[in-house]
């Protein structure tokens, strides 16, 4: 994340296959590196042992100060378990370049201010209030993670307490197509991304009391304590198909409530991402594969996403009220689901295998050193 709170992509070369190598061979962690990118060859061995050696701590770091604290304690392996999170939400506008000199001109705070759908609503009749087309508006949201518990059996594992805090951010959620109409319409959405950090602070860093309808709002981590100062990134996924016949819808939200009068609305949503980088849970790859829904749809899922989304929630008198109280459109409470396989605990292990990669290669270097006397 930038210092202005939008997201940066992920390195391609630490992907979740090498992420999860966490306390396994370094050697084919190396090869891993190599066949994602063949021009990492040409660096002396040496230094590529003294990356991963560098790159492992940092991994196993990510863990620290996590514990697993709730009545349960630590699922154990093959649980499938759900992280629950209060999501906050406003719909964009589809994404016009301005700056082609910002990589990431689409998350600047001042880009979604100005992209902001009033009360979040994606309107039926199929245009925005601008008169552009709804295909193309864009879902963006902060989360906070408010427990993680078992998916059946009501184990708590975790709960949000001092030096106990997660949150995030999802962006890039796309509508391409509607299906039905009314109250029963199905908003079909493609690509998405979600980030999600850990933070250790005493207190709770996240606040939802400012949005993009707040005037001065900077980003979801300078006004929103999203990713900022003692956060760490934990996981990072990427919507999938599987939920919809169509393999590139990755969320579907259907609405159950409208009113178009008061402009309210409410309704369900579904969908799937595989996660790219996990340095928390272990998810399995396939996990929740949407083949094992019905209908079949094929797909390769490591994470399902449910979401009960509502433009005035309890205790707010008009949709109005709610966006003008919090800076933001749409309420969500939202649970992650992913079958849990677990990492290495921080620690020894790592530094046994960090200090046998750093003994390697001094050997190298003392062995390369005589070749050349």
């Amino acid at each position: 994340m930038l210092a202005d709170g939008r997201l940066c992509p992920s390195s391609p070369f630490f992907n979740k296959t090498t992420v999860s190598l966490q306390g396994e061979s370094a050697r084919f962690l190396i090869q891993t590196i190599y066949h994602q990118e063949p021009k990492l060859m040409r660096i002396p061995t040496k230094i590529i042992v003294l990356l991963v050696a560098g790159w492992l701590l940092l991994a196993d770091s990510s863990q620290a100060g996590f514990i697993w604290n709730g009545q349960s304690g630590a699922p154990q392996p093959g649980t499938f378990i759900q992280v629950k999170f209060q999501d906050y939400e406003v719909a964009l506008t589809p994404y016009t370049p301005q700056n082609p000199n910002d990589p990431f001109p689409e998350y600047s705070p001042q880009d979604i201010q100005a992209r902001a759908i009033p009360l979040g609503f994606i309107n039926p009749s199929g245009m925005n209030p601008d008169g552009s087309s709804i295909i193309g508006d864009q879902l963006y949201s902060i989360f906070s993670v408010t427990s993680i518990n078992s998916a059946v059996g009501g184990k708590q594992f975790w709960v949000d307490a001092a030096n106990q805090h997660m949150d995030g951010v999802i962006s890039g959620l796309t509508l391409t197509s509607i299906s039905g109409s009314g109250a029963s319409a199905t908003y079909n959405f493609t690509g998405g991304t979600a980030n999600l950090y850990f933070n250790g602070n005493v207190a709770n860093p996240f606040s939802a009391n400012t949005g993009p309808w707040t005037v001065g709002w900077g980003g979801p981590m300078i006004s929103n304590g999203v990713g900022g100062a003692g956060s760490t990134l934990v996981l990072s996924a990427v919507g999938v198909g599987g939920v919809s016949p169509d393999p590139t819808t990755s969320l579907t939200s259907t609405l159950t409530s409208l009113n178009v009068a008061t402009d309210h609305f409410a309704g369900v949503g579904n969908g799937f991402l595989t996660d790219t980088l996990d340095t928390l849970f272990g998810f399995a790859l396939d996990g929740v594969d949407g083949s094992t829904y019905s209908p079949p749809y094929p797909g390769n899922q490591s994470i399902s996403l449910e979401s009960n989304f509502n433009n005035q929630p309890a205790g707010y008198s008009s949709p109005l009220n709610y966006q003008e109280a919090t800076g933001w459109s749409v309420n969500n409470q939202d649970p992650i689901t992913g079958e849990y396989e677990g990492l290495p605990e921080p620690g020894s292990a790592t530094l046994l295998i960090c200090g046998g990669l750093l003994a390697a290669a001094g050997g190298l270097r003392r062995r390369t050193g005589k070749r050349h006397k």
